[in-house]
């Protein structure tokens, strides 16, 4: 039923033949209140695009090298903390869990920035996109974590995910310590789990690792569950830009489970956790030392950095001569480096460009709490 409203304003006819009175009375401005069309939200596809393409966030990709140094890496996280705190103000609590930051100061180094569990399921709503992939998750705490693990063990059905974790198991905490990416698979009943740690170690991860193993016994599930021992993280920031890359190449890689290799175990729980000893290339471009780079050469042999990265167009070879740079005399792969900043302009930018409902759903796109 429409409404229509003729010269007398107190005679409300509910005609569509009324219309013609409207304006024929002059009431021009009424009958924009009754007919206009409103403004149709972006879609998620619209609102990616829109932030990826700003000049703001294009710009960082091309002026990155000169924070290569630890001051002036330092210096630009403090510029985009104090924009982000800016434009955060004019969108209140964006998402109703602890965790409600995007990025901010990590309270470990002087001016060392990173990304908190909302910020990474921006970008990882972006990358979906990008990458053209599906199945990933970015668990804001510990009880979303083994929520997705009972409910992957209660489907029968063959599964593939990448699941973004953070090490802390209090879901009371502000914000999480170390964030990691988790593999897994499960085919024809046989579920694999490997937890992607950028730092080598089960210093932050072994929690995660007890507390899956958990859920699985009481599922009745005997999993091979594996930890990468490989350290690719070494410069003390990043976590969060390795678990984003570790988890969209898993997802672009169907064979990743042929691929990798062990080298001993420890017990959990009273499960044997294999110890991750190589991943496949596209795991290792953020590899930060150079010294783990020329380890990962001298195993692998020097044409595999010459061929092309399954899933990508350029060569780990030709990433490292884009990212390697010398400053002090100190050279390191700068690759996590600059996709840490250009992440947190991206968000940044989306603070400013987005409405608030648009920032939910981008942040929600792939969020569990």
């Amino acid at each position: 039923m429409v409404y229509a409203i003729n010269s007398d304003v107190n005679n409300i006819n509910y005609s569509v033949s009324g219309l013609r009175d409207i304006v024929a009375s002059g009431h021009e401005a009424i009958a924009d209140l009754f007919f206009k069309k409103p403004v149709p939200a972006r879609s998620l596809s619209n609102c990616l695009k829109k932030v990826h393409l700003n000049p703001e966030v294009q710009s960082l990709k091309r002026d990155w090298q000169k924070f290569s140094s630890e001051s002036g890496r330092n210096a630009e996280s403090r510029r985009l903390t104090a924009e982000y705190d800016k434009q955060v103000k004019n969108h209140g609590q964006l998402v109703n869990i602890p965790y409600n930051k995007l990025f901010g100061s990590l309270g470990l180094n002087a001016g060392c920035s990173g990304l908190f569990m909302p910020g990474i399921a921006m970008i990882a709503a972006h990358l979906k996109q990008k990458k053209g992939v599906e199945d990933l998750f970015v668990c804001a705490t510990r009880k979303a974590l083994l929520a997705k693990i009972e409910e992957i063990l209660a489907n029968p059905a063959d599964q593939r995910c990448s699941l973004i974790a953070c090490s802390s198991n209090n879901d009371s905490l502000d914000w999480p310590i170390h964030k990691m990416a988790i593999a897994i698979e499960k085919k024809e009943g046989k579920l694999q789990i490997a937890v992607l740690d950028s730092m080598g170690s089960d210093s932050f991860s072994s929690s995660v690792i007890y507390d899956i193993l958990k859920v699985c016994d009481a599922a009745s599930c005997d999993p091979v569950v594996s930890l990468s021992m490989i350290r690719r993280e070494s410069g003390g920031y990043g976590c969060g830009v390795f678990a984003l890359q570790d988890a969209i190449s898993f997802l672009q890689d169907k064979d990743f489970f042929q691929q990798i290799n062990f080298n001993g175990a420890k017990s959990y729980r009273g499960h044997e956790v294999k110890s991750l000893s190589k991943l496949p290339l596209a795991f290792r471009i953020g590899t930060q030392s150079m010294q783990e780079i020329e380890e990962c050469k001298r195993v692998e042999g020097e044409k595999a950095f010459d061929q092309p990265i399954p899933g990508r167009k350029k060569t780990l070879g030709e990433y490292l001569k884009r990212n390697v740079l010398d400053h002090g005399g100190k050279r390191q792969n700068h690759y996590i480096t600059k996709k840490t900043l250009q992440y947190q302009q991206f968000i940044t930018v989306a603070l400013k460009e987005l409405t608030t409902d648009e920032l939910k759903n981008m942040i929600n796109e792939t969020l569990l709490t």
